[in-house]
């Protein structure tokens, strides 16, 4: 019964950080994206501040 009780204990720790780290790639991707939006919404301002 001690060897189930680690390998649950170890799953759930697992999952856990499986978690923890998908959440963060995300959030970084989102920051990514906007940095992109906020570039290319100041190349569009510059292009029409030209004309």
């Amino acid at each position: 019964m001690d060897m189930f009780i680690r390998i649950v204990l170890v799953a759930v720790l697992v999952l856990a950080l499986w978690r923890m780290f998908g959440s963060l790639r995300r959030t970084k991707r989102r920051e990514d994206k906007g940095a992109e939006i906020q570039r290319k919404l100041a190349e569009l301002r510059k292009k029409r501040d030209e004309e």
